[in-house]
């Protein structure tokens, strides 16, 4: 399998706290990159302050990191909202 539909099925097996989907399903995750030894993506929350953040990356980046060990792995959040 292509590293990059293991890693969106693996993202897709991550529950969104809160809410009732995954991060694939929700349309959550942007901008995957995968070279050499990193994962990279991002995340969109529905607001910055989001209450279930810190859970969410846990549990996204333990996901990958079981499955890839040899990758590092880096998620940032970001926010649809744009503000004034």
């Amino acid at each position: 399998m292509e590293e990059q539909a293991k890693v969106l099925e693996i993202l897709a097996k991550v529950q969104v706290p809160g809410a009732t989907g995954d991060l694939i399903k929700m349309r959550m995750v942007r901008e995957l990159e995968i070279r050499d030894s990193h994962i990279s993506f991002k995340i969109v929350l529905p607001d910055i302050n989001y209450a279930h953040k810190a859970e969410l990356y846990e549990d996204a980046v333990q996901a990958l990191q079981f499955e890839f060990p040899n990758k590092e792995v880096h998620l940032h959040f970001i926010t649809s909202k744009v503000t004034a």
